[in-house]
């Protein structure tokens, strides 16, 4: 083997670089258990609230040391392989932002009869068209009203300056399209300040591409209601006088709170000197009945000799407000104690020492020009005044943009309406006056993004804001100032919530499952194969390691599907090593000796599992590129996991096994046991002339399935049709027939699927009730037509907490909402990435074997493979199975492709093989010939493949159930028609089919 060094150099770093990113999850797992051992009680109750301030607490701090560098809890966090939300419990979303109400708005509100009807007929057009709606509203506009200009409609005192009626057509779309696309980047910037400051863990928030659209994933969230009004709340814009910390009133204020916080100090340290004798454990509950973790670390500062004397000193002169704020810069302090800072200042008796007019916000984020190279916030003090209003809102903002001040740096201008300008200008010149000058704080909810001082009055309302921006912060800070005049109303158009226990079932399920399948592929591999399976199962290993590795250093999370494609990989892992083996058993019944069989099998196996592998990678990336949700998910697994096992079966398991050749005699490194032995070899069957048997059964099953797709239709799930659905649980088997007639009448008749899921104590309730209704009164107004009917038959109560369950309660596990729009572009994505990976693949094999004739017959056989899945799901509903068409059928569906072009390939590649032999024999001979030549390697596959779905199918939980069925459908049929349709159609496609092949 040329390159043995490299690919031994290679694996080396590969793992070593596994080791590193996957040695983060076994650290953070270490700190959440050191959380969940400090925030259980004595009888074994979790406060969740005190877990979480236990995190917060360390987040800043060093949890890990490897070989001298430091990582931080927030580092470990950011480089571990999180889980996704099917896992761990929590929320995912995608919000759309709607166009048609910011072309209104820049239209300001335009109630013109040709305007309503243009922008009514364009959002029509929007929820079918991937073209941009400012296009759209153009032509509709134009459709109707040929002699009208654009600039007519929203030329207007909110636009001067930047539209006049003069413009042309093409100059408004330009103005609507980058106001359309700022608002987009304004909702992104906002939601992404909400989402960082709701106290989770590694929330997560990304823009999908086209249409607008914004997907929010929160981790552990437990709480939909509040998410949905955090996300969906309309944006506050406000300008705030700043009271700087010299102003007498605050002083006098922040002084007395600070005495009465020593004064609490004081008593606690009595307290804890006059109980020493007692033992450590009550000493600590002692200390955290009186006091904060923080402020425990601050007395134990005081105590203690080795501290440093002037942190003891500070300690005992001043409160947590002062002593964990920065020494030079007043007020402004580290991340992780902004939690106690906010703790002490929510106190009713601390806010009632303060005048109720001032009040206080936080930084949006740390001021790196203040304190480098550290996570600080700095608390700004404002004037509430008497009627508690800001100095002015949003609204008065006629434009903001980015610009660049007098020395060329990144800077903010500012417009305002006539109201706003006499306005600001009489702020700005008190402010101006103050000595020193004073600064206005602008203030988005809740959060101050800037506070600039004012260095003159500004009588016209044309205002420049300058400071140490960065690029991409002057640009936000415009983008937040343009959400008052012009808002971006954002809808969720998509919502999913899995409840902490439905996550941990998954979980156990997904890791029963994998291990259930790792052993049965370990067990298989070493029966049939000897040492030789002993080889490609630490092939295996490797491949299963590199995964997750690569996982972690890619930053993704594993999710239920991405944990079912590592199942079905390592189904899939050994087929490279079942080809190579195959061919190897091969060489060594010709008579080559063990070494000169090792080098040819690998050589003439190669092609085979490089097309193989391709195909199938094409089918991830398509699923990847165009698959939503879930299923990008299951491609990044699956594509990671394709080229891993290429790797680990092609290149490892042959250093491996050359090593054992050379460290030992060859009589002892076999590839077949005496089972492999019992499989036939020598006798040539004639699958050719079994095809129009095998035609007319397809045919028959195929024919009977979209009869029956016809009369009952086929069970799609919320992700095609729209729709919310339900997993309701109880602690009582339910029959869930009986309940869907009342459940149909809470939903005034609307179509309505009620279903055992998983387990006869749980069911799952769907509905189009107001599917066109995106709105979050929908949204309550379903669940509680759920609740109702539910607790009107059977009698017990809904519960939000799936912790308080018995007997007397139902709770709503997880819940599931797509909008018609959403759904319709699921389906068009589904569309398109399968045809774009059949057209791929009918590319490839049309350029790899030279013959249309192969790639038709390869095409044909993928589409009878899909079809007679449809026709099964069909025929298994029929008869009582009934099973739901989702994303992740799709899912499924493509790695049907993948392995079905997978058996085809390489049965191909043979052929392909023996027609360059040059023999003289008919082409069905050959066909045969190539045929049995592969079965051995095609039945081992197929049944180690069948052994992991079957797996998935059992032990892979509701979610998996009908992507695991359609796997097993999948795969017995790839192999069937790889078998009895693909090789032979090519014969019959052929008109030389019966000719014999000459010698070249």
């Amino acid at each position: 083997m040329r390159n043995k060094g490299v690919v031994v150099v290679l694996a080396i770093v590969i793992t070593l670089l596994c080791v590193y990113y996957l040695s983060f999850t076994f650290v953070s797992r270490r700190v959440q258990q050191d959380a969940v051992n400090y925030a259980t009680d004595q009888n074994g109750a979790l406060d969740l609230t005190r877990k979480q301030s236990y995190l917060d607490s360390i987040w800043n701090l060093p949890v890990y040391n490897l070989f001298g560098m430091e990582y931080t809890y927030k580092e470990v966090k950011e480089n571990e392989l999180s889980q996704g939300l099917d896992l761990q419990g929590g929320m995912h979303l995608v919000l759309e932002v709607s166009p048609v109400d910011i072309v209104r708005g820049l239209s300001g509100n335009n109630q013109d009869p040709a305007f309503v009807t243009a922008l009514q007929t364009a959002r029509e057009r929007y929820k079918t068209s991937n073209e941009n709606f400012a296009d759209l509203f153009y032509a509709a506009f134009k459709e109707a009203n040929p002699d009208r200009t654009l600039a007519s409609l929203f030329a207007s005192t909110a636009t001067r300056g930047r539209i006049s009626l003069s413009d042309s057509d093409d100059t408004v779309v330009s103005f609507l399209k980058e106001e359309i696309e700022r608002a987009f980047d304004r909702s992104f910037t906002i939601l992404k300040t909400r989402i960082d400051k709701f106290g989770t863990s590694q929330p997560n928030i990304q823009r999908l591409q086209g249409g607008g659209r914004i997907q929010v994933e929160i981790p552990g969230a437990d709480n939909p209601q509040r998410v949905r009004k955090l996300l969906s709340g309309v944006a506050r814009l406000e300008f705030w006088e700043v009271i700087e910390t010299n102003d007498p009133q605050l002083s006098q204020a922040i002084m007395a709170v600070n005495q009465k916080l020593l004064n609490e100090q004081n008593i606690a340290r009595a307290a804890q000197s006059s109980q020493k004798t007692q033992t450590g454990d009550d000493s600590k509950s002692a200390a955290d009945s009186t006091q904060s973790a923080l402020e425990a670390q601050l007395a134990k500062a005081a105590s203690d000799t080795s501290s440093n004397v002037l942190d003891s000193l500070r300690s005992l002169t001043a409160s947590p407000l002062f002593a964990l704020s920065d020494q030079t810069i007043p007020f402004l302090y580290a991340v992780k104690d902004t939690a106690e800072i906010n703790r002490i200042l929510k106190r009713e008796d601390v806010r009632a020492m303060i005048p109720r007019t001032i009040g206080w916000f936080w930084d949006v984020k740390p001021e790196p020009d203040i304190t480098p190279g550290k996570d600080d916030l700095r608390l700004n003090f404002i004037n509430l005044g008497r009627s508690g209003k800001p100095l002015l809102s949003g609204e008065v903002i006629n434009d903001a943009r980015l610009d660049y001040d007098q020395f060329a740096r990144p800077a903010v201008s500012m417009t305002m309406n006539a109201a706003g300008s006499r306005v600001w200008a009489k702020v700005t010149a008190t402010a101006a006056a103050k000595s020193p000058q004073g600064r206005i704080a602008i203030v988005l909810d809740n959060y101050v993004y800037t506070a600039p001082t004012v260095q003159g009055e500004i009588p016209n309302g044309n205002s420049q804001i300058t400071g140490s921006f960065e690029l991409e912060e002057a640009k936000d800070l415009a983008n937040v100032l343009k959400a008052g005049s012009l808002p971006a109303p954002t809808r969720i158009v998509e919502e999913a919530y899995v409840g902490p226990s439905l996550g941990q079932l998954a979980q156990s399920q997904g890791l029963i499952s994998s291990f259930a399948g790792l052993v049965l592929v370990v067990i298989f591999m070493v029966i049939y194969y000897a040492k030789g399976g002993i080889v490609a199962n630490l092939a295996l290993l490797f491949n299963i390691f590199f995964i997750l590795g690569i996982l972690a250093q890619f930053n993704a999370a594993l999710t239920l599907p991405g944990i079912a494609g590592i199942v079905l990989t390592m189904g899939m892992a050994v087929d490279a090593n079942v080809l190579i083996y195959e061919r190897i058993r091969e060489e060594l019944r010709h008579g080559k000796r063990l070494r000169e069989a090792i080098s040819v099998g690998y050589r003439r196996a190669f092609s085979a599992i490089f097309d193989s592998n391709l195909t199938t990678f094409m089918t991830g990336m398509f699923l990847f590129i165009f698959g939503l949700g879930p299923l990008k998910g299951f491609a990044i697994v699956l594509m990671i996991g394709i080229g891993t096992s290429f790797f680990s079966a092609v290149y490892i398991s042959r250093v491996i096994i050359e090593w054992m050749v050379r460290k030992g005699d060859d009589a002892k490194v076999s590839f077949e046991t005496a089972i492999a032995w019992a499989v036939p070899k020598d006798k040539v069957i004639d699958f050719v002339s079994l095809r129009k048997r095998a035609y007319i059964f397809s045919s028959i099953v195929i024919a009977i399935g979209f009869v029956l797709i016809a009369l009952q239709g086929l069970n799609l799930g919320v992700d095609f049709k729209g729709g919310r659905s339900y997993v309701v649980a109880f602690t009582q088997p339910v029959e869930a027939t009986r309940l869907k007639s009342d459940l149909t009448a809470s939903f005034q008749g609307a179509g309505t699927e009620v279903k055992n899921y998983g387990g006869n104590n749980v069911m799952k309730v769907t509905t189009s009730y107001l599917v066109e209704d995106e709105s979050e009164a929908a949204d309550e107004k379903v669940k509680a037509a759920v609740i109702q009917g539910l607790e009107a038959k059977t009698g017990k109560k809904f519960t939000e907490n799936d912790r308080q369950l018995d007997d007397q309660h139902f709770t709503i596990a997880s819940t599931s909402k797509v909008g018609a729009t959403i759904a319709d572009d699921i389906k068009s994505s589904a569309f398109t990435a399968g045809g774009l990976a059949i057209l791929s693949i009918f590319l490839y094999i049309l350029i790899r074997f030279r013959k249309w004739q192969f790639s038709t017959g390869a095409i044909v056989a993928l589409i009878h493979d899909m079809l007679f899945t449809f026709a099964a799901f069909a025929i298994a509903g029929a008869l009582g199975f009934i099973l739901e068409i989702d994303q992740v059928f799709v899912a499924a569906l493509l790695t049907i492709i993948g392995y079905s072009i997978n058996d085809t390939v390489i049965i191909f590649d043979r052929i392909r093989e023996y027609m360059g032999l040059g023999t003289s024999h008919e082409r069905k001979k050959i066909f045969n010939s190539a045929i049995t030549s592969t079965l051995s390697r095609t039945i081992v596959t197929s049944s180690t493949v069948l052994m992991v779905v079957v797996v998935l199918l059992f032990f892979g939980g509701e979610t998996l159930r009908g992507f695991s069925f359609a796997l097993v459908i999948g795969v017995v049929i790839g192999t069937y028609s790889s078998i009895f349709i693909a090789s032979p159609l090519v014969i019959d496609l052929d008109k030389k089919g019966d000719e014999p092949v000459k010698a070249a």
